[in-house]
């Protein structure tokens, strides 16, 4: 089934753009020669349904080709990491970040150029809604019913998913209960932040029993028990988060006149204790079935495979060389190379010259390289920058992060000094760094042409553990202080960082392990498109998200260097930033759907 795309108004559930496919091949045969009477005729004709949602599933990588994943492009040639502290993106005055960092979009912003997928993720929906009420129709040879529920199961999974990511963005939804016929009614009514969340549980309840917790090999991509298990616990810490739940209950938008789509009616801690315990049920999921940080003593390698190697299992029938990741619990969009055609992010050394040859644009900015600890667990001290090479001795995790001035890049040394091969010159901004997370050293040494395989790191088990010691902290410091230290120091002692409470700076308080969870995150999970929602999640917007940006200025030459922290850019934000606008033209054709408040 050949899928296309064609501006079309279609109610809520695909309101700006839907899958003309689906309207088409349910009206007349397509180019495959099926009919709505003979798409459920066969499993493998009904799974192209399935297969169209599967081509929208969440995916980190900047993109700019066009075809079936063109609603997948982020901030053209960057990622989400460049609308907050994270990173910026060399092209900005041409694409971009404006839009964001300088509080320019609104809410009739034309696609795709925002970050948030609105109708893009009502598509997908409604593509799973036609596969799970259809797919019990499915005649001879029919697969056994465990097979269909699996597959049915799958479909509520991936609706879920693609409601949390709403709800991230959003707040509370409209609700859309299975498909609707174009010419059906629609209730646009948003629900509250409450009942949005629990909606999506009950999805996904439904779905995790006929889940399994791995897939077959070659299933390497489809959803299953554990990342099912994992995003029922990541809306559970949203709904507990500052944002929804605000400890002076009070929303950012107070004088906003419907506050149960922006928050609970009422500040409820025990909501972290419902998180917590929903983190730790997939974290004992995801041991008993096998997955397990990689942690063979080398912090370095490991973190690396942690991120973009291929598990044993899954991966062994995928067409790609497995490595023994025992971490990756969702790692979604297959294919042969990071940006697939078009724009690749190719594996050679950033020069300058390869800035117009398709190579990454991210940047990150000084203000996240500050958070990495030095390998004994201090901070940063003030004359870091000083000395003639300040990132010696910074926690592993930096190294395999981001590229800086004299770094060694496969058979490369990173020159970032005025005129050398890695500055970029002339109008590209730069702040001294490029993102070296997800690219491949071995095989610049080894001088392998074209891209690596790849795949996004959605979901890993690092995460789960983070995300169960803010839980836990949150909830109740001293009652979970050991376990709270435990789950910390599993991912702290991979990257070979000595436990928390052995650090210099280390104080015995729920404050203080509050910042040490967060900073854990942005090292942690830096890129990987985590840290810009978490902001909003914990309302810290200002300064972070907004605020002054940092790079640094490498100057002197290459061996004898001198470093000068610099101002890269102001950014703005205020508080509609929260939650994205949804879009006017949606609010004008949907009667009784509430924009959110500022836009």
């Amino acid at each position: 089934m050949k899928i296309k795309h064609i501006i079309r108004t279609v109610l809520f559930v695909a309101l700006c753009i839907s899958f003309n496919s689906c309207e088409d091949f349910l009206e007349k045969p397509d180019s495959a020669g099926l009919s709505k009477e003979t798409i459920f005729t066969t499993m493998e004709d009904a799974e192209r349904l399935l297969a169209a949602a599967y081509s929208t599933p969440p995916w980190g990588f900047p993109t700019l080709q066009n075809g079936a994943w063109n609603y997948g492009i982020l901030n053209y040639f960057s990622s989400m990491a460049s609308l907050c502290d994270e990173a910026d993106n060399a092209w900005k005055p041409s694409f971009h970040n404006p839009r964001y960092n300088d509080g320019l979009l609104t809410a009739n912003e034309i696609y795709p150029f925002r970050e948030d997928k609105w109708m893009f993720e009502f598509q997908a929906i409604r593509s799973c809604y036609l596969f799970l009420e259809n797919v019990d129709q499915v005649q001879e040879p029919r697969p056994p019913q465990a097979y269909i529920n699996m597959r049915k199961a799958e479909a509520r999974a991936f609706i879920a998913q693609k409601y949390y990511k709403l709800f991230k963005r959003f707040g509370g939804l409209p609700w859309v209960p299975g498909y609707v016929e174009l010419s059906d009614e629609m209730d646009y009514t948003r629900m509250s932040v409450a009942a949005t969340a629990d909606s999506i549980v009950m999805l996904l309840d439904k779905a995790i029993p006929d889940l399994p917790a791995r897939h077959e090999p070659g299933g390497f991509g489809r959803v299953n028990k554990i990342a099912a298990m994992a995003i029922k616990a990541r809306v559970r810490l949203w709904s507990a988060s500052p944002l929804y739940n605000p400890a002076d209950n009070e929303s950012y938008y107070p004088s906003f006149g419907q506050q149960e789509i922006l928050k609970h009616s009422s500040y409820d801690r025990n909501r972290w204790k419902v998180a917590a315990d929903a983190t730790k049920a997939a974290i004992d999921a995801a041991h008993a079935a096998g997955y397990a940080l990689v942690n063979t003593g080398n912090p370095r390698q490991d973190y690396r495979t942690a991120v973009t190697g291929f598990p044993a299992i899954e991966g062994s029938g995928s067409n790609v060389q497995a490595t023994n990741n025992t971490e990756i619990i969702w790692g979604t969009r297959l294919y042969k190379s990071y940006w697939e055609g078009q724009g690749s992010q190719r594996v050679r050394p950033y020069s300058k010259n390869n800035f117009a040859g398709g190579v990454p644009y991210v940047i990150p900015l000084q203000n996240l390289v500050d958070l990495y600890e030095m390998t004994d667990g201090s901070v940063q001290p003030s004359n870091l920058y000083d000395q003639a090479n300040p990132y010696e001795n910074l926690d592993a995790r930096f190294h395999e992060s981001i590229l800086y001035h004299n770094k060694p890049f496969g058979p490369y040394t990173m020159d970032m000094t005025p005129g050398g091969d890695n500055n970029p010159g002339g109008g590209q901004f730069f702040t001294g760094y490029y993102m070296h997370k997800f690219f491949s050293e071995d095989r610049l040494t080894n001088q392998i042409q074209g891209n690596p395989d790849s795949f996004w790191p959605y979901i890993r088990l690092s995460e789960l553990y983070l995300n169960y010691a803010e839980a836990l902290n949150e909830f109740d410091f001293n009652a979970n202080r050991t376990e709270i230290l435990t789950y910390l120091n599993y991912v702290r002692e991979r990257a070979g960082q000595p436990k928390v409470e052995n650090t210099p700076q280390f104080v015995n308080s729920q404050e203080h392990l509050r910042e040490r969870i967060f900073n854990e995150r942005a090292v942690e999970l830096a890129f990987e498109e985590k840290r810009y929602l978490d902001l909003k999640r914990l309302k810290r917007g200002p300064g972070q998200i907004g605020g002054t940006m940092y790079g640094i200025a490498v100057e002197g030459t290459a061996a004898s260097p001198t470093f000068r922290r610099v101002v890269f850019e102001e950014r703005t934000f205020t508080d509609k930033w929260y939650l994205y606008p949804i879009p006017d033209n949606d609010i004008q054709k949907a009667p009784g759907l509430v924009q959110n408040p500022g836009w």
